[in-house]
């Protein structure tokens, strides 16, 4: 009996031992494992892209092309970070005397990517191109070739375009990419060229292997022209849906991935990846219709904006995703400060306003009549299809109702709100806008034709008009600091914020980042990325132990 006890209390024991070893990284086998971190970098950026269905610039209308474009393309021009335009592929320019056309020089030693010199033809062709389609709503850049009437090519570096209103020529919208003619047989051919489509440009990366439903992968342009050369390789890969991409990051199979969710922090949250926001170009703002009694007076619209807390709209309504801009234009635009003129709330700084119109007595507490003999209530329209509107048009309510003036909100479907925005059918609404890259305003604030607030000031009209005609970079910043000042005192708008976007990208994604809303890959060119690896390997004891085999 004893000697059974002996037996049992052995093996528990050497049981026991078992167990203890696998807690510390002895397994049953009995070999010693050792969990290790390497690195290994790699100069292949791998992005998510949605759907694409043709590389062709002059047909697509896919927002994935329009980036990608940027790549692979050029145009006459590019804007920088503060939406100035810079020569790209024109080294200069000049406007004729009555502004009805622009005389550009272009850059020489330029090549496509199949090796053909560039030339003026190439860009005539592309004009024609563009033009072919502009009123069938097949392209992405209509709206940036609507005004051209005509180009002509004077010698192989030297191109003369013509436009049809001599108050629409800025070169900013000469941005669209220039395609090879040498490529194609004719305009008509450009057309029909989609599903595969292969493309040729003159910019930083060439096309490798194009397969719009699975991956297109580009590579370095080793005779690109530019004074920064790629070093790396980009691979679009295509996803049904852009969210999937942050789960990637997990298992190394992305690099970076261009977000406009306002909540993107909560999606990468305890993810490890770095995020980049940067300003966006869609505007939230609210309008004051000032073809009403009250409204009409820019001093009751700046005491209105005087009550508007934006810090409580950013963080209840829109996750914190914004930056301040006093005015509406772009924060930066032109490389003029957006935030000198920002209002803070002031309820006093209100009252004054509202005293100094007339509207409110000298204790601040209560109505005066005006000359027209009306007091102040207002409606606040808003889409109640846009949970992050109606929770700014609470908040705005709130700020209005600080001020002895009747305040209520109106929440309609978004058919019903268009129209009233429309007809100008409201007191205030809240509302954005999406803007095209070249940022002219003139369908917000220019008289002519009406715009949603009402507002009519002809000084501001020639503003608006010199910054889109034939003038010099410095000509057109003074006139938008003109412009800026008359917002300021006006307040036909109040711009509470931009939205912001976000580039989320590996922890170990290093090079020039710079994303801004035209180009959210600028700078690409120098990325590379370093992922972490695990190995589980066997100590130098254990692997002496490896079987032998029989002699």
């Amino acid at each position: 009996m004893k000697k059974r006890c002996s037996i049992f209390l052995a093996i528990l024991t050497a049981a026991s031992l078992l167990l203890s070893g696998c807690e510390s990284g002895v397994d049953f086998l009995m070999n010693n494992t050792e969990e290790t971190e390497t690195t290994t970098t790699s100069t292949d950026i791998y992005m998510p892209i949605e759907n694409v269905r043709t590389l062709n610039p002059v047909v697509s209308k896919d927002e994935d092309t329009y980036y990608i474009d940027k790549l692979i393309y050029e145009g006459l021009f590019a804007l920088d970070e503060t939406l100035q335009a810079q020569p790209l592929l024109a080294q200069s320019y000049s406007y004729e005397d009555d502004g009805y056309s622009v005389l550009i020089t272009l850059k020489q030693g330029v090549y496509w990517h199949d090796g053909e010199a560039f030339q003026a033809d190439d860009v005539k062709f592309s004009i024609d191109s563009y033009l072919s389609v502009l009123y069938s709503n097949l392209s992405l850049y209509n709206s940036y070739v609507d005004n051209i009437k005509s180009a002509r090519v004077r010698d192989d570096h030297t191109i003369q375009i013509y436009f049809k209103n001599n108050s629409d020529v800025a070169v900013e919208k000469l941005t669209f990419p220039i395609i090879p003619k040498h490529k194609f047989k004719n305009v008509n051919a450009v057309k029909n060229s989609t599903e595969k489509f292969v493309p040729v440009g003159t910019g930083p990366y060439k096309a490798e292997s194009v397969d719009v439903n699975k991956e297109i992968v580009l590579t370095a342009n080793q005779s690109y022209h530019g004074d920064v050369k790629a070093q790396n390789r980009v691979c679009f890969r295509v996803l049904p849906d852009r969210l999937d991409a942050v789960n990637l990051f997990d298992i190394n199979d992305l690099t970076t991935t261009f977000s406009k969710n306002i909540d993107r922090d909560t999606l990468v949250n305890n993810k490890d990846v770095q995020l980049v926001s940067f300003p966006s170009n869609e505007v939230e703002m609210i309008g004051f219709n000032c073809q009403r009694t009250a409204l009409a007076d820019p001093l009751v619209r700046k005491a209105l904006a005087c009550t508007v807390n934006v810090d409580e709209i950013l963080e209840t309504g829109y996750y914190n995703s914004g930056v301040r801009s006093d005015n509406l234009y772009y924060p930066g635009y032109l490389g003029v400060d957006s935030t000198e003129k920002l209002l803070s709330v002031d309820i006093g700084e209100a009252k004054k306003l509202l005293e100094q119109a007339g509207y409110l007595d000298r204790d601040g507490n209560g109505f005066v009549e005006s000359a027209a003999g009306d007091e102040i209530s207002i409606e606040i329209l808003v889409n109640q299809e846009d949970g992050s509107r109606t929770a700014a048009a609470q908040i705005i309510r709130d700020g209005f109702s600080k001020l002895p003036i009747h305040v209520t909100v109106e929440q309609t479907d978004w058919d019903s709100y268009s129209a009233k925005v429309a007809s100008k059918n409201y007191d205030v609404y809240i509302g954005g806008y999406r803007i095209q890259d070249n940022f002219d305003l003139r369908f917000l604030l220019h008289s002519a034709g009406g715009n949603p607030a009402g507002y009519v000031n002809p000084e501001l009209d020639q503003l608006l008009d010199t910054m889109e005609s034939g003038v010099t970079a410095a000509e057109k910043r003074s006139a938008f600091k003109s412009v800026r000042n008359i917002l300021t005192e006006e307040t036909p708008y109040y711009c509470m914020f931009y939205k912001t976007y976000g580039l989320i990208s590996a922890k170990g994604l290093t090079g020039t980042i710079r994303p801004y809303f035209v180009d959210p890959y600028n700078g690409c060119e120098d990325w590379t990325v370093t992922y972490k690896l695990k190995n589980q390997i066997l100590d130098s004891q254990d692997q002496e132990q490896e079987p032998k085999p029989q002699e």
